[in-house]
């Protein structure tokens, strides 16, 4: 179609504005303006099959009342040609989308899918477009009581509280410290600006939101000249942007009317104060106080800077070799150091000390402001500037990968937001260029003078952990509620009782068979019954290391995998395993320090990772396959230095340095513990399937929270077990690297195929052998089912229920029931009645059947509604058709994108597992000819999973003792 279109070209109401091809994406990119609604249109248009629509909205808000986060929750509950009460998540478990989803940021709202069925794209597209400009949460207001907030009360002797998605949502969010302590960073160094308030929603003023004033913020809004539609893909033009202007565009005219952000200019002078993050009694002032040293530089607008103090951040501040980081962790000032940032129009340069103690506030700052000083006068180092540029440019290359239709909506959005033009967020090189150009010159460090040295506007803020912070508010909150109660009279509480029974049967009553009909199909044999074949072939490497070789079409990026089998070791290693992992990397090693690995590893590849995984064979509840992974990508003949660099990781590690390791430990636990708290639904599932499954609990020892704990216990004893772990951890780094338990995968090009293997070859040729790798029988003396709970001081819970089946009950149609229940059944009960953020069940080939809960204010009501699933199954009130739609909507399974980066990971976990193409296809095909009648008779295997009497809870600890459930275990992290 590109050789036919030329500006000034006029298609259904758009005009052709702009029309370039752009390198660095490797398309031709066609703007297109709407006259007559001020719309706009982007189309990036490639041979990519993952067809992308989305449309993004300015959207900056007043207050931090969440209400722009409402509203895109609230726009996907029904429109004005799709009048079902969900139409999103009806096309989530109908559609063969490989993305639908829609984000909230802190100024903008984006509306993306995707799917590589044509027909399907256009019926998504059709979908987003009617939500987004006719939707019905306009005249019915119990769209914005589910999804935003509501007053609860089913009883007149029960406890008036609040409820709604969102609001949930968002007190999950703000169980994090970081999340807290960044929005008021940011409100503190812009007071008055859009960025002062929270546009998710502060949970505590999440209620505070009136649906007047919500219906206002999308009638002001939503309207095409607030607007960025964006295509991407093999598309046909003509008919996409007829489908756009044609029940959608053309309904509009343009308004004249911009929306602009709050930008009040930076006001000189110093904000200094302390603030406060909740936190449990473990923390302390002096060890788990956060600084923050802020101070702009610069706005979003300005792309050219952008790039350069993103670079400044990441090479003064975030990587290992970054001179603030190294100095002020030398000094024993902090444990962690991270770099400030934001995705809003404010480009603000900052650092954030973490595990910091007050009292050493002000030497801190001038140790960042020596090193500042030593840094502009004497030089940053150009090979770290250097590395840092090549793996910020890598990243740029690969772009999301399979899902880069995705990401080029949300930075051509981000641009478009700020009047930047759309096609600057695809043409990188040259800013890439522009910064290696500045090597040779001394403009990093005049940056440093005229931006840091001297702020004339900056912030200095110490937040201290407080015990109950948001208890206090919660008991605040609930003594306001019940006061409010008190003065209800009986009609009062009568009328919200009403209020409340009709949400709940809006929520229970079914779409009528006229919405339902209204929602786009497709049929099932619109589905391919064969997936894709990945080109794998076998080669011959020296030692007998097999290699496993997948052509890809890799545009001279290289791709390494090696995965050694670690099942000889004993079980008191497996710790140690993990610590290699962690450590592999950032310690000095014989040839080269730390910084200089950090340099070269960045300069050369897009990074080392070392993690273990541990793989459960196909259809086996005992048979699983332990190793470690090593993995790094690189441009054309960087691969070699990556394998010289891996190497002398694995042989030359010097781990002597007791200070560095303790820190390194830190940091790690740190993560960890942060990781947990936003994810507690991937611990709740680990620890389950530990309690009756060998694989699970080898699982969970090497890097669960059995590796957490060991490694908590470490560091508080490390004075005294530094040198009996140093010993221990060389002895098991020299157990892990012997080539005859080596496996390689690789994708590239066709012609990158003979001298990855060369590479190999001298890597094998180089590496250690060891004595023993006969395998060693580890068995884990396990309880077999049991309740645990474990208590944080978050907002919400994660809850999960389940247990070990036969694995010969696991097949394609399994795989279908599992996404019925979890898209249907959990999502409407848990979410959309319980207001849980999410909600699902996991079914495995090795038989384990577990759910999990997200972000949930409840435990009984969820336990409860896990207990019913084998009465749904016996009678879901679904039809033939109703599961065909579902079917295909489960299709992402089995026909999903695959870009060269992910071809490794996909193939490799086959391999170790024994799953071949063969019985992806005949899963694939048990799938497509699931019966209702399948349903039924899956009911016995879920209820034996729910008799095996397994729960664990993570979450709140008021909330989990005041539940009715009793535990076995219950611990904190």
């Amino acid at each position: 179609m590109t050789q036919s279109l030329k500006v000034g070209d006029q298609l259904h109401g758009f005009t052709l504005t702009d029309s370039q091809f752009i390198h660095d994406a490797n398309a031709h990119v066609h703007t297109f303006n709407h006259p007559q609604s001020g719309g706009q249109v982007v189309w990036v248009e490639n041979d990519d099959q993952n067809r992308t629509f989305g449309i993004g909205f300015k959207t900056p808000p007043k207050d931090s009342t969440g209400v722009a986060h409402i509203v895109e929750h609230s726009v996907l509950s029904g429109s004005r040609k799709y009048p079902a009460k969900d139409p999103f998540m009806t096309m989530l478990k109908t559609s063969m989308s490989t993305f639908l989803n829609a984000m909230t940021f802190s100024d903008m709202t984006i509306y993306p899918v995707s799917s590589m069925n044509e027909e399907d794209f256009h019926h998504l597209t059709d979908v987003y477009l009617d939500a987004v400009f006719f939707p019905r949460l306009t005249s019915e207001e119990n769209i914005f009581r589910q999804e935003g907030w509501h007053k609860e009360l089913f009883d007149k002797d029960d406890d008036l509280i609040y409820n709604g998605v969102v609001y949930n949502e968002m007190r999950g969010a703000y169980s994090d410290a970081e999340r807290i302590i960044m929005q008021d960073v940011i409100a503190n160094l812009h007071p008055e600006s859009t960025y002062a308030h929270e546009s998710g929603g502060y949970p505590y003023d999440i209620p505070n939101l009136t649906w007047e004033n919500f219906k206002q913020f999308h009638t002001d809004l939503y309207r095409p000249d607030n607007a960025l539609a964006y295509l991407y893909g093999d598309i046909d033009i003509d008919r996409a942007l007829a489908q756009i202007d044609g029940d959608f565009f053309s309904e509009f005219k343009a308004s004249g009317k911009t929306v602009d952000y709050d930008l009040p200019a930076v006001k000189p002078g110093t904000t200094e104060y302390v603030g406060y993050y909740d936190a449990d009694e473990r923390k302390t002032v002096e060890t788990d106080s956060y600084l923050v040293y802020g101070m702009p530089a610069g706005n979003s607008a300005d792309i050219a800077n952008n790039y350069v103090a993103n670079l400044m951040s990441e090479a003064l501040i975030e990587t290992e070799a970054a001179p603030i980081r190294q100095a002020l962790i030398a000094a024993g000032l902090s444990e962690e150091v991270e770099a400030l940032g934001s995705d809003g129009y404010f480009v603000d340069f900052g650092f954030v000390l973490k595990q910091f103690n007050p009292a050493n506030k002000e030497k801190a700052l001038e140790v960042i402001q020596e090193t500042l000083v030593e840094q502009a006068n004497k030089g940053i180092n150009r090979d770290l500037l250097e590395a840092v540029i090549n793996t910020r440019e890598f990243a740029a290359r690969q772009a999301g990968g399979a899902m880069k239709g995705i990401t080029y909506e949300i930075q051509m959005t981000m641009s478009w937001r700020y009047g930047v033009d759309v096609t600057e967020a695809l043409n990188f090189s040259k800013y890439f260029d522009d910064l290696r150009a500045k090597l040779d010159t001394d403009f990093y460090e005049n940056w440093i003078k005229e931006n840091l040295l001297d702020p004339s506007t900056k912030l200095i803020a110490v937040y201290q952990p407080k015990v109950g912070l948001f208890d206090e508010k919660d008991q605040a909150l609930a003594e306001a509620l019940a006061s409010e109660k008190a003065a209800m009279s009986d009609q009062e509480i009568a009328d919200l009782i009403a209020t409340n029974e009709a949400l709940r049967t809006y929520q229970d009553t079914p779409d009528t068979e006229e919405a339902r009909a209204s929602l786009p199909k497709l049929a099932l044999s619109d589905v391919p019954r064969k997936t894709a074949l990945i080109p794998e072939e076998t080669l011959a490497a020296n030692h007998g290391v097999a290699v496993r070789f997948h052509e890809q079409d890799a545009s001279g990026i290289r791709y390494v995998q090696l995965a050694y089998q670690i099942d000889h070791l004993p079980v008191e290693d497996l710790p140690y395993v993990n610590y290699v992992a962690v450590l592999a990397g950032l310690l000095n090693t014989s040839n080269m320090t730390y910084e200089q690995m950090d340099i070269e590893t960045m300069k050369t590849t897009s990074g080392i990772i070392m993690r273990p995984k541990t793989f459960v064979k196909e259809f086996d509840t005992n048979q699983y396959v332990p190793t470690i992974f090593a993995s790094f990508a690189a441009i054309g003949d960087n691969s070699q230095r990556g394998f010289e660099l891996l190497q002398d990781t694995q042989k030359n590690t010097d781990f002597s340095d007791k200070a560095r390791i303790l820190n390194i430990l830190q940091r790690t636990k740190s993560n960890m513990s942060q990781g947990y708290e936003n994810s507690g639904h991937t611990v709740a599932i680990s620890r389950l399937r530990a309690k009756y499954s060998q694989a699970s609990k080898y699982a969970e020892t090497i890097s669960g929270l059995g590796f957490y704990d060991h490694l908590t216990d470490l560091i508080e004893h490390f004075d005294e077990r530094g040198d009996e772990f140093i010993a221990r951890v060389e002895a098991v780094n020299a157990k892990l690297w012997d080539p005859r338990q080596l496996t390689v995968f690789l994708t590239a090009d066709a012609e990158d195929k003979t001298i990855l293997l060369d590479q190999v070859n001298a890597f094998v040729d180089g590496a250690n052998t060891v004595d023993n790798i006969d395998a060693t029988s580890i068995h884990f003396d396990l309880p077999g089912h049991g309740h645990e709970a474990i208590l944080t001081n978050g907002n919400v819970q994660y809850v999960s229920v389940g247990g070990q089946v036969d694995p010969k009950t696991f097949n394609g149609k399994a795989m279908i029931i599992g996404s019925i229940l979890s898209k249907d059944y959990l999502h409407e009960n848990i979410r959309a009645k319980g207001g849980a953020y999410g909600a699902g069940i996991s079914i495995t080939s090795s038989g384990d059947i577990t759910t999990y809960s997200y972000r949930d204010p409840n435990v009984d009501k969820t336990v409860d509604v896990y207990q019913a699933m084998p009465d749904f199954l016996a009678d879901s009130h679904l039809t033939q058709e109703d599961l065909d739609q579902l079917i295909i909507g489960s299709m992402s399974a089995f026909h999903a994108p695959l870009a060269p980066a992910n071809v490794n990971s996909l193939m490799s976990t086959r391999y170790f597992k024994g799953l071949t193409h063969e019985m992806v296809d005949e899963s694939l095909s048990e799938a497509l000819d699931t019966k209702l009648s399948d349903l039924v008779a899956y009911k016995e295997t879920i209820q034996e999973a729910l008799d095996a009497d397994n729960l664990v809870v993570f979450g709140n600890k008021q909330k989990i003792e005041a539940s009715n459930q009793t535990f076995d275990i219950k611990r904190s992290l």
